[in-house]
């Protein structure tokens, strides 16, 4: 009964409970100073006499699972919002490559052959412009066959080329979150790892990084998980090598820099692995260099699809000296959001100096092996010539290195609160004895503490600073290029006994959409710059003209704001009454003025929640040279159409024309797009003017996505 009766002796995690609610027990603080800091000593203690006794998963788990809710929250918020991916001109790009590896995988369709011929001869002139050498590539290079074939199987499952695209998006960035953080693991340990997977979490990084997930970082996401699994079970390597063939394959065919991954992934395991090598790990090596060197020969075997890059060097100002100036000109913009914890670069260099020296033998090698590695990766790009975007490489291969870095951090600042915690307690302690107990270690305590204090500031800078880029970077990409898109537009490129005439393209985003769609057996022109004469020789049997929407922003609705409003000018008296299709709620208001500002009529629109209506306006006081001013009293209401006549009797939702082109109607707003300037629209709905082309009339058949479609009369 007696041993019933006896308290049971309390728990680590119960004494760990009794500290924190005795550092938070508001009597403690009218105490004096020493006494206060004692107890935030011990209780830090405690915590680390915590991280020592455990092996640190579930704290590892939780900053993985940290790292994946990041991922899903900046692809899956899109892919919810959007019609169209995120970045319209990669995404289509990507998914072209997938069209063509379903319907024409040697890309002998129609419209593939007529790009052929028209592009072909721009290959051998490296004087014309870039853009034009670069729609050759964009149409034609397949340098991500495997990213390809997988969505290929997946649309087999019913998705659509969009929603195929957003599902490898979430999963890719998903990927990129284990692979980051058991290649952490690896290097630093559970503990430091964590803390430097939610360090990396929260870096911004200038250009694809982690925000736009396309193949490129995809495949970085796999390097990274084969480096973790090598430098885990280099020891005891079991099945860990053909695994680790399965993810060079998969690396070499993802994307084209996938080469670099896996000639490294080589070299690291030649490097790593306990010597004298076992029959495995020739295995792994032979049938490793054989596929980098069939990566590399391939295509120079397989003709079509062209599965390399032609080696053509695009034009750019200056001499090479300048470009590569270009290049260290930009680097210190992508470099800075990683030495935001070390509050500065010296801050980042002293770190990885004393990684290195602190870190254990077992760890350190392998360490030092990947930052030299990606480190002398980064310093070559730095020779690469981009006409387009200064240091393109260097931000790529910046990722990487960023980790090591932040693993570097996270085992220095675990290190220093190991040292200067109990030190510092142990001082305050021989303090409370008396002063003849302390010693003369305060300097070594006093300097170890400030150095824990000023990583741990630096710490929290980082995760506010990268937590305000991440949501802001969310909402950017959300926002930018969200274009409107209706497949059933492209069946308005056939005449109607379902033949298709040859279709005049300005803008390959709209091309690359309705090839997605079956538009690939038309015959097409691609026109990437220069005004075309339609009445001209070549251009006889052009029957269709398809280019860019002047209103595309925000899937094709002008947003009616008190500040800015929007302005729309006639230059001739409408010939019927003008009706405005509207949808939100809140209530418009109208004014039409002459060209002295003074008003003319006016009135107020009220606009109930429900689908988007046409709201017709009182015509009978209209006359040339008026203007009518848009905005919006109360709540929020967006416009997304003008036509002048014969609207009402169409529903909105299936009227295939929205704007009044070639009425004399030009319309001026500011575009709305978080975090981003956008300048201020100016449009005039001409077709042609548009179109770029001239010599014949067109009539527009269908505006309501971002590529408008017209009919040559």
């Amino acid at each position: 009964m007696d041993r019933l009766l006896r308290p049971a002796c309390p728990s680590r995690f119960d004494r760990f409970v009794a500290r924190s609610q005795d550092i938070v027990d508001m009597r403690v603080w009218p105490m004096n100073l020493p006494v206060v800091i004692g107890k935030l000593l011990r209780f830090a203690s405690s915590v680390l006499r915590t991280i020592e006794a455990q092996s640190g998963n579930r704290f590892f788990a939780i900053c993985l699972g940290f790292f994946v809710a990041v991922e899903v929250f900046v692809t899956l918020g899109p892919a919810l919002h959007r019609v169209l991916p995120v970045e319209p001109d990669d995404a289509l790009t990507y998914l072209l490559r997938t069209a063509q590896m379903v319907e024409c995988p040697r890309q002998d369709c129609v419209a593939l052959e007529d790009l052929r011929v028209q592009l072909s001869a721009v290959m051998d002139d490296p004087q014309l412009a870039a853009p034009v050498q670069e729609a050759y590539w964009h149409v034609f290079l397949n340098h991500v066959p495997g990213y390809s074939l997988t969505a290929a199987v997946l649309r087999t499952l019913g998705l659509s080329f969009f929603q195929t695209y957003n599902v490898l998006t979430i999963l890719g960035g998903i990927a990129i979150a284990v692979g980051a953080a058991i290649w952490a693991r690896a290097l630093v340990g559970a503990w430091a790892g964590g803390i430097a997977v939610v360090l990396f979490a929260l870096t911004y990084f200038v250009g694809h990084g982690l925000i736009w997930i396309v193949p490129s970082n995809m495949t970085l996401g796999m390097a990274m998980l084969a480096f973790g699994l090598l430098v885990e079970r280099r020891e005891q390597r079991g099945m860990i090598p053909f695994f680790l063939l399965v993810l060079m394959a998969a690396m070499l065919s993802w994307h084209s820099i996938g080469r670099f991954y896996a000639v490294a992934l080589l070299l690291s395991y030649a490097a790593l692995v306990r010597r004298p090598y076992v029959r495995v790990d020739w295995i792994f090596l032979t049938i490793g260099v054989g596929l980098v060197g069939a990566s590399e020969a391939l295509p120079y075997v397989i003709e079509r699809p062209l599965l390399r890059m032609p080696i053509v060097p695009l034009p750019f100002e200056g001499t090479a000296l300048d470009a590569v100036l270009a290049n260290v000109r930009e680097m210190p913009r992508i470099v800075a959001r990683s030495a935001i914890a070390t509050l500065g670069y010296g801050g980042l260099v002293a770190v990885v100096v004393i990684a290195a020296l602190t870190l254990p033998r077992w760890r350190r090698w392998p360490f030092l092996l990947f930052l030299a590695g990606f480190g002398g990766l980064c310093a070559a790009s730095l020779l690469h010539l981009s006409p387009r975007i200064p240091a393109e490489i260097f931000a790529r291969f910046w990722v990487p290195l960023a980790l090591l870095l932040s693993c570097a951090f996270a085992w220095v600042l675990l290190s220093a609160a190991k040292v200067a915690v109990p030190l510092m307690e142990t001082y305050l302690a021989a303090g409370a004895a008396g002063p003849e107990k302390r010693g003369d270690s305060i300097l070594r305590e006093g300097l170890a503490l400030l150095l824990l204090l000023g990583m741990l500031c630096g710490a929290m800078l980082h995760v506010i600073v990268g937590a305000y880029a991440i949501v802001r970077a969310e909402r950017m990409v959300s926002a930018r290029d969200d274009f409107a898109y209706f497949p059933d537009s492209v069946t308005l490129l056939r005449d109607s006994d379902g033949r298709c005439g040859r279709i005049f393209y300005s803008r390959k985003e709209v091309m690359f959409a309705h090839f997605l769609d079956g538009a690939m057996d038309c015959r097409v022109y691609w026109n990437p710059s220069g005004k075309r004469d339609l009445a001209g020789s070549g251009f006889a049997d052009v029957r269709r003209v398809a280019f860019f929407n002047p209103v595309r922003h925000n899937q094709g609705w002008v947003d009616l704001a008190p500040s800015s409003g929007v302005v729309v000018d006639f230059e001739r008296t409408p010939t019927g009454s003008p009706y405005l299709l509207l949808r939100g709620r809140g209530e418009v208001e109208w004014k039409l003025v002459d060209a002295k500002e003074r008003t003319i009529a006016k009135d107020r629109i009220a606009i109930e929640e429900g689908p988007a209506t046409w709201r017709q306006l009182d015509a009978s006081a209209w006359r040339p040279q008026l203007r009518l001013i848009l905005t919006t009293r109360t709540g929020r209401v967006e416009m997304g159409g003008i036509r002048i006549a014969g609207t009402a009797a169409v529903p909105a939702d299936r009227n295939p024309v929205r704007w009044p082109w070639g009425e004399g109607v030009r319309m001026k707003y500011f575009p709305r797009v978080p975090h981003q300037d956008v300048p201020a629209a100016d449009i005039a709905f001409d077709a042609a003017l548009w179109a770029n082309v001239s010599g014949r009339p067109l009539r527009v058949l269908d505006d309501r996505g971002f590529g408008v479609i017209a009919t040559v009369q």
